[in-house]
C-alpha cells in the first residue's frame, strides 16, 4: 500500500502541515472534499510505505525517518522568475521537446499542468529510481543536472500542489493541459481555463 503526505493551506489560518498522510488512491477524495473552497491542497513529492504513517503518528515530523522514499512520478516545477509569460511558455515547450527527443519519453506519458502561477510537467519515473532512504539526494542530483531551470522540489520534505486545486496567489486553479494547448495557446487563454477546475479533462 502506497501512502502520501497531505497538507492544507487555508486562506485565513495559513498552512497546516500537521504531518498526516493518506493512502495514495484516496487523494481524489481529499481533493473533492475541499473543491471550490479557498483552500490550497498539497501532497508529498514522494510516495511512501505504511511506515511513514507510523513515523508521523509518533514523531509528528519527517525528522529521522528511516524508511524508503518512493518515486512513481517525476514532477518538474517551472516558475515565473525574471521571465515574461511568453518566455516561460517557450521554456516549458523546450523542456517537453527535450523529454521527448533526448530522454525518449513517450509523448502520451507527459502531463503538463498550469499551476496557477507557473507550470508543472509530470512524467513517469523514466530513470528507474529505486526506493531507498537516500532517494531524494539521487533525484536532486540527476534532475538538477538535466533541468537546472526547474525549481528544486526534490528534498525529502517537499510538497507539490495537487491537480484541480486552488492557488491563493493567483486565484486560479492548477489545471491539466494538453501538449497541443501548451504549444498553441497564450497565457491569457490558459489563465481563462484555470478559472475553474478541469475535472473531466482527458
Amino acid at each position: 500500500m502506497i501512502y502520501k503526505e497531505i497538507c492544507i493551506n487555508h486562506s485565513k489560518t495559513g498552512i497546516n502541515r500537521n504531518w498526516t498522510c493518506t493512502k495514495a488512491d484516496k487523494l481524489n477524495e481529499f481533493v473533492k472534499k475541499y473543491q471550490n473552497k479557498e483552500v490550497e491542497l498539497y501532497t508529498s513529492y514522494y510516495d511512501f510505505h505504511k511506515d511513514l504513517k507510523t513515523h508521523l503518528e509518533t514523531h509528528n515530523c519527517m525528522t529521522d525517518f528511516k524508511g524508503d522514499y518512493i518515486l512513481n512520478e517525476i514532477i518538474l516545477d517551472i516558475d515565473l522568475l525574471f521571465d515574461t509569460y511568453d518566455d516561460l511558455l517557450k521554456i516549458v515547450k523546450y523542456h517537453i521537446d527535450f523529454i521527448i527527443d533526448e530522454l525518449n519519453c513517450n509523448k502520451n506519458q507527459i502531463k503538463p499542468y498550469f499551476s496557477g502561477t507557473g507550470f508543472h510537467i509530470h512524467i513517469p519515473n523514466i530513470f528507474d529510481f529505486k526506493p531507498s532512504n537516500d532517494l531524494p539526494l539521487m533525484v536532486r542530483k540527476k534532475l538538477l543536472s538535466l533541468f537546472p531551470r526547474c525549481d528544486t522540489i526534490y528534498n525529502n520534505y517537499s510538497l507539490i500542489r495537487l491537480p484541480n486545486t486552488w492557488n491563493r496567489k493567483s486565484k486560479l486553479y492548477k489545471i491539466p493541459l494538453s501538449i497541443n494547448e501548451i504549444t498553441n495557446m497564450n497565457i491569457d487563454e490558459i489563465k481563462f481555463l484555470a478559472k475553474k477546475p478541469r475535472l473531466n479533462f482527458e
